[in-house]
C-alpha cells in the first residue's frame, strides 16, 4: 500500500475508533430519555454514572500515559476497543443500574486509561513535527465522523422498535460492531514501531519519574489544564441538550437525538481540520 495512503487511512481509522468507543460512556448525550426509560432510573442516577466515570478517569490518565510510553500503541488501542465491547455486552443483557455502575467503572479503564494516551501517541508518530496540528485536525474530524455515523445508525435502529428495551439492545449492538470493525481495521493498517526503532529512541525522550516534578512546576501545564477543565465543563453541560429539546422544546426523542449528533459530532468534521490548519 502507498505509504501516504496508509498514513491517512490509519489516521482516519484512529479517529473512527475514538468516536466509536466514546459513544458508550457518553451514551446519554444522544439516548438520554431512552436510557432513563429502559433502566428505570432518575436524572440524578444518570448523571452519577457519567460523574463516576469521569472521577475514575482522573486517577487513570497519568498512569495510563506512563504505560502508553512503554507498550505498543496498536495493541493498547485494539485491546481497549475489544475490552470495552465485551463490557458493553454485560450491560445490554441486563440494563440493570447496579450492573451499569460496574460497567461505567470499567468503561473508565477501557477508554480513559491507556487508550487515550495511546491514541495521542499513535497520531503523533504518524505525522511529522511540522504537520502535528493538521494530523490532530484530521483525527478529530474522523473522530466526529465516527461518533456521528455510529450514533446515527444506532438511533435509526432504535427507532425501528416499538419497545425501547429491544431498541436499545440493538442500538448497543451497533456500537459494539463499530468498535470491533475499528479494531480489525487497525490491526491491518496501523504500523507498529520495530524493536530497532524503540531501541534507538534517545534516553532523553523516554519517561522518567523525575520528570513529573519538572512537569508539575511548569505553569504552562497548569494553564493548559485549566483550559481543558473549562472546555470539558461546557461539553459536560451539553449532555442536557437532548432532554432540553424533548422536555422544553417538545421534540420527539429521535429528532432530539439526531440534533445532538449534529451538535456533538458533525460540526467537528469542519471545525477540527480547520482548527488544525490554523494551529499549524
Amino acid at each position: 500500500m502507498n505509504p501516504t495512503l496508509r498514513k491517512y487511512l490509519s489516521l482516519i481509522v484512529l479517529g473512527f475508533s475514538g468516536g466509536a468507543i466514546y459513544c458508550l460512556p457518553y451514551i446519554k448525550y444522544v439516548f438520554y430519555d431512552a436510557m432513563l426509560d429502559v433502566m428505570h432510573i432518575s436524572n440524578a442516577q444518570s448523571g452519577f454514572l457519567l460523574s463516576m466515570y469521569a472521577f475514575v478517569c482522573i486517577f487513570l490518565y497519568i498512569p495510563g500515559g506512563i504505560l502508553a510510553d512503554k507498550v505498543s500503541s496498536k495493541k493498547a488501542i485494539i485491546l481497549s476497543l475489544l475490552g470495552t465491547a465485551a463490557v458493553t455486552v454485560i450491560f445490554m443483557l441486563t440494563f440493570s443500574y447496579p450492573v451499569a455502575l460496574g460497567v461505567w467503572f470499567l468503561f473508565a479503564f477501557g477508554s480513559g486509561f491507556v487508550f487515550w494516551s495511546a491514541i495521542l501517541k499513535a497520531v503523533r508518530m504518524i505525522g511529522t513535527e511540522q504537520e502535528q496540528g493538521f494530523m490532530y485536525g484530521v483525527y478529530y474530524a474522523a473522530n466526529g465522523a465516527g461518533g456521528a455515523i455510529t450514533n446515527a445508525i444506532a438511533l435509526k435502529v432504535f427507532d425501528g422498535f416499538d419497545n425501547a428495551r429491544d431498541g436499545m439492545f440493538w442500538a448497543l449492538l451497533v456500537m459494539i460492531a463499530a468498535m470491533v470493525v475499528a479494531a480489525v481495521l487497525l490491526q491491518m493498517l496501523l504500523r507498529e514501531s520495530s524493536r530497532e526503532e524503540i531501541a534507538e529512541t534517545p534516553d532523553s525522550e523516554k519517561f522518567h519519574f523525575a520528570d513529573l516534578g519538572t512537569v508539575f512546576r511548569n505553569p504552562t501545564i497548569w494553564l493548559i489544564s485549566l483550559v481543558f477543565f473549562c472546555v470539558y465543563g461546557v461539553y459536560s453541560c451539553a449532555s442536557f441538550f437532548t432532554p432540553y429539546l424533548t422536555d422544553v422544546i417538545g421534540f420527539d426523542t429521535t429528532t432530539a437525538g439526531y440534533l445532538q449528533i449534529v451538535r456533538s459530532y458533525v460540526v467537528m468534521l469542519v471545525a477540527a481540520p480547520l482548527g488544525g490548519f490554523i494551529a499549524d
